[in-house]
């Protein structure tokens, strides 16, 4: 728990030791010190990126950051490399990122730059082609790390839509995260001002992370959930109509079983071969 304040914990040091290395905060200030104000610019930017970041999404979101000034930073070792296959990733230590953080809130930056993160986000995972991003092996520039911190910027500063958009459009499965989604989905399927087709995505992603480990438990509750995503559907002739008709008949079919309830089972059966009938 200290260790999350890692400054406040480190800011005493032995006496003897030259003023520079007394203290964690004091080496990383003579670094900052040494930096041209390009680079100090490029790099309290780069806090942004929670984890590790492609060269074109630190030239997308901080605007400063080519490859000229990554590869100075790289060399004062505040920027380190990290391979990947027949590419190269960027990252922050944590503890530099935590100081370029607070360089980038006294600059007055941080909201510009989140914002400008959480749609660099977004637009990542638009971009890969939606069978790669639910079945594939490549994840792609983005990282689940940045969604969540992208998630967190916008439930507290940006709209309820760009989070609805963020929660909906990763596939939280792929890195062994379904509980996440659904902490994020969960409120923002009742969040005020959302449009049905937003509310409808995250109603979507709600109903799969639960399909995938259902629950009797939790299978009455869905079901309601696929019955208020289906109801959003059929009003704006969504595609996922007929999806929702199988998860519902699939819900109901568990809360059958549990209950002996042969009427249910019988619904449930007849819901799922409407919407088999209807792709």
């Amino acid at each position: 728990r200290r260790l999350e304040n890692r400054f406040a914990l480190l800011r005493g040091g032995s006496r003897d030791a030259p003023e520079r290395h007394q203290t964690l905060i004091a080496v990383i200030d003579w670094s900052w010190n040494l930096l041209d104000e390009s680079q100090r610019t490029a790099l309290r930017r780069l806090a942004v990126f929670p984890a590790s970041f492609p060269l074109e999404a630190a030239e997308a979101v901080t605007a400063v950051g080519d490859i000229l000034r990554l590869g100075s930073l790289v060399t004062k070792s505040l920027v380190h490399v990290v391979e990947d296959g027949d590419r190269f990733r960027y990252r922050l230590l944590e503890t530099v990122r935590l100081y370029a953080t607070e360089k980038l809130v006294a600059a007055g930056e941080a909201d510009e730059l989140r914002e400008r993160h959480a749609h660099w986000v977004l637009e990542s995972m638009a971009a890969i082609p939606l069978v790669q991003r639910w079945f594939g092996d490549d994840r792609g520039s983005v990282d689940v790390d940045d969604v969540r911190a992208a998630l967190e910027w916008s439930s507290t500063s940006g709209s309820p839509t760009l989070s609805a958009a963020l929660a909906s459009g990763i596939n939280w499965m792929r890195f062994d995260q379904w509980r996440d989604g659904r902490r994020w989905c969960e409120p923002l399927a009742d969040a005020e001002g959302l449009d049905d087709r937003s509310r409808l995505q995250v109603l979507g992603m709600l109903c799969y992370l639960d399909v995938v480990d259902l629950s009797y438990e939790r299978a009455g509750y869905l079901d309601r959930r696929a019955k208020q995503a289906l109801s959003i559907a059929e009003g704006i002739d969504d595609p996922l109509v007929p999806v929702l008709w199988t998860v519902r008949g699939t819900l109901s079919g568990a809360l059958a079983g549990q209950a002996r309830d042969h009427e249910l089972a019988d619904l449930s059966v007849e819901w799922m071969e409407t919407g088999v009938a209807m792709t």
